[in-house]
């Protein structure tokens, strides 16, 4: 009985330990379950809440930096990024700070409102300043005139903008404290339920222990009791597989905040191919002086002048009778060409020589000046055959050669440029291409879409659309000229005159490499016409009758080679039967005049159609006798054409340099500066007079490299051209003004050279890189910052991580 009684009281003692043990197995459980849910809990917190808040602060700070770079490049005209652009920016940095403070949607995802309330309160004041910050662009805006770089407004502007990138700053540290905040108290729910472990531990060792020392033959109740420990061990194990995935949450979270990094990477990116689109776009170039007039002048055999015409008068710059009687080789021509020209008019006037119908020589008027005129000579003579003199018709073409040079000076400043610029007709056909375009594509051929379009589509598309009046710009794939894909950023435009399309015009920048042409400047095709000289001149006679009939009595045989008609079939006619059609302009009353009372009478410009005689013509009409005059004409048909060809030809020549986006100068042999176009105006900060009255190195410019160190003398790029009468291209240096405000320059230029190849000037592209040097220093100091910020996060997961796994 006492064996029974003992062994019953060994039961119920065991029976008592057993259930102390499941007890206390079965707290610790609850224990470890409540802290295992809630280290679950607080991870997703943190993947659902922090995370998409961090993400939604960095893309706020990346559409403020990126609004406030593209707002800077639109107010200095460095980029053709309109204000909506920007606007858009800062309504998606708005729509951040929304979602941080209200929860919902935003461009980086699902957001959860912000919980802690200094956080709440540093992003309420973030989203004031970014207020501020959208009505002080507009502002600024509305102000650009007086809003450039260094201008009061600019610097309140950019004040504004570091004051909100500072609380942007300030809430970071604000997410990264309540990070650490919770990442503390997880940390002491884990050491917590390490700690229930251990006294669970120790407690159901102490009493198994207790029951193994007192209850040793009951081995089998001791074995069931290890059963349930290793239960229990089980929900320990699977209270570690929920840790695990606490923890592969925390790793997606570092997922996402690494694809957060590479997406502000490919943002950075975007920025930097933004900057370097360079635009430029600016306009204005020279005019050319219209053609000089045509003077007629008759020597007598001695080479005296007998008569000479108002225009003659005008051109000499002397009175009639100042020139009438004198010599004309002694008084009228250069020195060294008296002597020839004399010998050649006396072998005409002697019937020795062949008569030279067109030549050009040098001519000198009373003020010394030197005149080139063209001229065409005609022998007179009287009713015998004998030759009494010499009727020369001169035309100044001073201005017009002048002008043909000046043509081939803007050629060459247009083959400068580093872009490819082409041209072509309205009809597809290509017509011009510079020298750089020449090094991208070569030869293109007749079909510029097919050949050089890698998509011919594209290239369709662009022709009519700019066919269409409207101008076209994007990035298009093109084949090189070694048959390699090019990346080139296309500007094209048509070419208006009087509303018409005249020419279509592709300027291409090659952003495959975005490098300058190191290649030679070739010459450009030539597309000037030569201008016909005009053809002999015409006489007809007329004799003023008492009935005051203007009766036709006589021409020569130059009048019907140019009417291309028999002139003796107007004999006898009075001047209204023999031209009807003058009969309604004001000509045959000049002519009574001129008959009548000797009044000179000309007209530049008279065009005629009747009865097969069709043309314009020049005429001058002069007294000849007691009621006789003599009319003399040319057909100026085709001097007519050559001169509106010519016109024609410099206005596309003006029209293409006054689309030219970079500021073009032009030098002499001793580097004084002689032209100036308006871009060079606004980049240098002078007026063309006053660029003009310095040299290229004028100790006035302050010349000094980037960092405002000396630049030497000979790496400016007009002592480069000149040593090595060769094309340099990216020189960079800047000029510093009185101020201490440095402009920032890179420069093209091309040497000038007359036909004996010698130096006479060069021709420089010059552009303004201020900005662009600026911006990508604020584009690496954000990129440093951005890293940092990423390298502090990715940090502080990596030690949680590490915590994770070694528990």
């Amino acid at each position: 009985m006492v064996d029974k009684s003992c062994q019953s009281k060994s039961q119920d003692v065991l029976k008592i330990s057993l259930g102390k043990i499941y007890l206390i197995i079965a707290l610790a459980v609850a224990v470890i379950a409540v802290c295992l849910g809630y280290v679950y809990w607080a991870g997703n917190e943190m993947v659902a809440r922090q995370a998409p808040q961090a993400r939604a602060l960095i893309q706020l700070q990346l559409d403020t930096t990126l609004a406030h770079l593209w707002f800077e490049e639109i107010i200095s005209e460095d980029s053709d990024i309109n204000l909506d652009d920007i606007l858009a920016h800062l309504d998606q940095a708005q729509a951040c700070t929304h979602a941080l403070l209200n929860g919902g949607d935003s461009c980086v995802g699902k957001i959860l409102p912000l919980r802690d309330d200094q956080t709440r309160k540093h992003t309420e004041q973030l989203q004031s300043q970014l207020t501020a910050f959208e009505r002080m662009t507009l502002e600024r805006w509305e102000n650009k005139a007086a809003s450039g770089i260094g201008s009061p407004l600019d610097q309140t502007y950019d004040q504004a903008f570091h004051r909100l990138l500072d609380q942007a700053h300030t809430v970071q540290e604000d997410l990264g404290g309540v990070s650490e905040h919770q990442l503390k108290v997880l940390k002491t729910i884990q050491l917590s339920l390490m700690g229930v472990c251990l006294v669970t531990a120790l407690s159901v060792g102490s009493l198994v222990t207790g029951l193994v020392a007192r209850q040793r033959h009951n081995r089998q109740a001791l074995l069931a009791a290890n059963q349930q420990l290793e239960a229990s061990n089980q929900q320990l194990q699977a209270s570690e597989q929920q840790l695990r995935a606490a923890n592969q949450q925390l790793e997606a979270s570092n997922q996402q905040l690494e694809a957060s990094d590479q997406q502000m990477r490919a943002v950075n990116q975007q920025l930097i191919a933004s900057e370097q689109q360079v635009r430029a776009e600016r306009d204005k170039a020279q005019r050319y002086f219209s053609l000089a007039g045509t003077m007629l002048v008759v020597l007598d055999p001695d080479g005296c002048v007998e008569r000479i015409n108002r225009k003659g008068c005008e051109l000499i710059g002397a009175a009639e009778h100042e020139i009438v009687g004198k010599d004309w080789f002694g008084h009228f021509l250069p020195e060294p060409m008296q002597a020839p020209v004399r010998d050649v008019f006396d072998q005409l006037v002697a019937g020795e020589g062949e008569p030279v119908e067109f030549y050009e020589n040098p001519m000198q008027i009373a003020n010394g000046e030197q005149r080139l005129i063209a001229w065409h000579n005609a022998l007179l003579q009287d009713d015998k055959g004998s030759i009494v003199g010499i009727l020369s018709s001169g035309e100044d073409i001073t201005d017009r050669r002048q002008a043909e040079k000046e043509i081939q000076t803007f050629k060459k400043a247009l083959d400068s440029s580093s872009d490819a610029i082409g041209m072509s007709t309205p009809q597809g056909r290509h017509i011009y291409q510079n020298h750089t375009f020449d090094t991208l594509f070569g030869d293109i051929g007749e079909d510029p879409p097919a050949s050089i379009y890698v998509n011919e589509d594209i290239g369709r598309d662009v022709f009519e659309s700019v066919m269409g009046g409207h101008e076209w710009t994007g990035e298009v794939a093109m084949v090189g000229k070694n048959k390699g894909v090019l990346n080139i950023l296309l500007r094209a435009y048509p070419v208006k005159e009087e509303g018409r399309i005249i020419a279509l015009v592709g300027v291409h920048t090659d952003i495959t490499q975005r490098i300058q042409a190191e290649a030679s400047l070739r010459e450009s095709q030539q597309r000037l016409h030569q201008l016909i000289d005009a053809a002999p001149y015409g006489a007809m006679e007329y004799e003023l009758c008492p009935d005051d009939r203007l009766v036709f009595v006589g021409y020569n045989q130059a009048a019907n080679r140019i009417l291309d008609t028999d002139c003796a079939r107007f004999m006898g006619k009075t001047i209204e039967e023999a031209f009807p059609p003058l009969a309604q302009t004001p000509i045959p009353a000049a002519y009574r005049r001129a008959a009548a009372t000797g009044e000179r009478y000309e007209d530049e410009q008279v065009a005629y159609s009747h009865d097969q005689i069709t043309g314009a013509f020049e005429i001058s009409a002069f007294q000849t006798g007691p009621q006789r005059m003599a009319v003399f004409f040319r057909d100026i048909t085709e001097r007519k054409r050559a001169t509106e060809a010519l016109e024609k030809e410099r206005n596309l020549i003006v029209q293409l340099m006054e689309t030219s986006p970079v500021g073009i100068i032009m030098t002499d042999a001793a580097g004084q500066i002689r032209f100036a176009n308006s871009p060079a105006e606004q980049i240098l900060g002078l007026t063309t007079d006053e660029i003009m009255g310095r040299t290229y190195n004028d100790s006035r410019w302050h010349i000094t490299d980037y960092e405002g160190n000396p630049f030497a003398d000979e790496h400016l790029p007009f002592s480069q051209v000149m040593d090595k009468l060769e094309p340099v291209y990216g020189v960079r240096h800047a000029i510093e003004w009185p101020d201490g405000r440095r402009t920032l320059l890179s420069i093209n230029a091309t040497p000038l050279l007359n036909q004996n190849e010698q130096f006479t000037g060069m021709v420089g592209s010059v552009e303004d890189v201020t900005k662009r040097v600026q911006a990508e220093k604020r584009v690496l100091q954000y990129q440093s910052q951005l890293r940092a910020l990423v390298s502090q996060l990715t940090l502080s997961e990596e030690r949680e991580r590490k915590r994770l796994a070694v528990e």
